[in-house]
């Protein structure tokens, strides 16, 4: 009966420090500054570990990103970030596409373990596309796209 009782106590004391050690673990990013072709991610990861104990400041961290993935891995995009002295970090995205779906995952390396948060996702403002033209001389024009605006492209043609 001891032993029966030693070991249940000794299993909740194990499922306590491993969730207690679990809530320590949150990693939280969000998206600041939504615009058509750009986007700041915040990120706030835990405590990261270093050899000799604590501390807030990770090897390597960032974020992956995809437009096609709902759960981005290094495989897809990923951006490095220079954390604070609290271990926070802001990415910038730029080179954003109008009217597409991004999907976000923060990332955290210390010297023993790699971190994730839980995806996000957010969808840039669409709008009229953006161009530019140029007319190298009578006759002869160049257009370039940068950004269809989150629309089709609904003819094609020369110029001139």
């Amino acid at each position: 009966m001891n032993k029966i009782l030693f070991f249940a106590v000794g299993g909740l004391l194990l499922l306590t420090a491993c969730s207690e050690e679990e809530e320590n673990l949150s990693f939280s990013i969000l998206v600041q500054d939504l615009q058509r072709n750009s986007a700041t991610v915040i990120g706030t990861p835990p405590t990261a570990e270093s050899e000799t104990g604590k501390t807030s400041v990770y090897n390597d961290c960032g974020i992956y990103w995809s437009t096609s993935n709902s759960n981005p891995t290094d495989a897809d995009n990923r951006a490095v970030a220079q954390p604070d002295a609290n271990g926070n970090f802001r990415i910038s995205m730029t080179d954003l596409k109008g009217a597409t779906t991004y999907y976000v995952k923060g990332y955290a390396r210390d010297y023993s373990k790699t971190i994730e948060s839980d995806v996000i996702s957010f969808t840039t403002p669409g709008g009229n596309p953006q161009f530019s033209a140029r007319v190298a001389y009578p006759g002869e024009c160049h257009v370039t796209i940068s950004d269809l605006g989150g629309k089709e492209i609904e003819e094609t043609g020369l110029c001139g």
